[in-house]
């Protein structure tokens, strides 16, 4: 519904409840990162990878909030630890696949978007073509 604070809100009423619910520090750092707090974000996704280490999801969304501050070394490294808990994660593929190419790592770049197409992310085939067929 957009209503990204009142849903911070109901989340950390839920973290109050029970400090150990993954999935409300998960929607709650996601919740900041569409309001633009990507500190808060990066910090509540962390929480929620440190209470369930094994959810490539959160590592996926941390890794896009840390692009979006230019940290494009932890951002791979996120996206890399996505695609060794669920190896057919498109969406990580892709990602880090964009931050290779803002990298200039065009080779490898083209290698996880290729994957992405594989797994049936169709914007993957849209930036290879963009990219990579001039």
């Amino acid at each position: 519904m957009h209503d990204y604070n009142g849903a911070i809100a109901d989340f950390s009423l839920a973290i109050e409840i029970n400090p150990k619910y993954a999935a409300a520090y998960k929607n709650r750092g996601t919740s900041k990162g569409k309001l633009e707090d990507y500190i808060g974000s990066i910090s509540d996704l962390t929480k929620a990878i440190e209470i369930n280490l094994q959810d490539s999801e959160v590592y996926s969304n941390r890794g896009r909030t840390k692009g979006l501050i230019e940290d494009y070394t932890g951002a791979i490294t996120d996206f890399t630890e996505a695609i060794r808990i669920n190896p057919q994660s498109a969406d990580a593929y892709f990602n880090r696949g964009g931050v290779k190419l803002i990298l200039e790592q065009n080779h490898s770049a083209l290698l996880d978007l290729y994957k992405a197409t594989y797994y049936g992310d169709e914007k993957a085939d849209w930036v290879i073509k963009k990219y990579f067929n001039s």
